[in-house]
């Protein structure tokens, strides 16, 4: 038998209509709260002075990006 032909078994290959619905009601949550992350660590990286930004070695140029970032690590 191939991983093939037992993948193609597993019930978990295809979502199933529950987790659809879960997936979709859980999702105004998730993005609320990726945009609170994302806020948060905005406002906790602009409130660094650029020497301690120098020290962990970020501009302020790539704190829009690192929040993005962070945010998107966020998963449930």
């Amino acid at each position: 038998m191939t991983t093939i032909d037992y993948a193609a078994r597993v019930s978990h290959a295809r979502p199933s209509m529950t987790s659809a619905f879960v997936a979709l009601f859980q999702a105004p949550g998730l993005f609320l709260k990726r945009r609170f992350v994302a806020a948060q660590t905005r406002s906790e990286l602009y409130a660094l002075t650029d020497r301690q930004l120098d020290d962990i070695g970020v501009e302020r140029a790539q704190i829009q990006s690192i929040s993005t970032d962070m945010a998107a690590r966020v998963y449930a």
